[in-house]
């Protein structure tokens, strides 16, 4: 994969930030991530918080958010096109019109909202484009 990293506020200096962390004996390096390698959870955050801040080019599509597969693998999530977010923005509208009518507790998320899954052991963030989340009744 090809990577170029680009400041999302290029008139702005950012004090005390540096493009590396080191974790356990790994390097992050957000100008050269190594797709083939699995990250820890505190590595993927490290990266995802970054990305507020800047965007990189992965294969030659602007990327600002991973999220992490079961093996700890990072999969790059390209910006939305706008017709697409369109759609979740009509969507979005939707839900949040159904749970306020309906009452039930529940709560929804758009694009950002990651959610933390455990697969046979394994965990796994994803951040769908549009979510519902019913309310946990014990």
């Amino acid at each position: 994969m090809i990577i170029q990293s680009h400041k999302l506020l290029p008139n702005f200096v950012f004090f005390g930030h540096s493009n590396m962390l080191q974790v356990h004996k790994h390097k992050i390096d957000l100008d050269n991530l190594d797709f083939n390698r699995s990250y820890t959870l505190k590595e993927f955050e490290y990266i995802n918080e970054q990305l507020k801040t800047r965007m990189l080019i992965v294969d030659g599509e602007p990327v600002n958010l991973f999220e992490l597969d079961e093996k700890g693998y990072l999969i790059a999530i390209p910006q939305t096109p706008y017709c697409s977010e369109k759609v979740v923005f009509e969507i979005s509208g939707q839900l949040r019109n159904w749970i306020l009518s309906s009452r039930d507790g529940g709560g929804g998320t758009c694009s950002q909202g990651e959610f933390n899954f455990y697969i046979r052991g394994n965990r796994s963030i994803r951040a769908p484009d549009i979510a519902y989340t019913k309310k946990y009744r014990p």
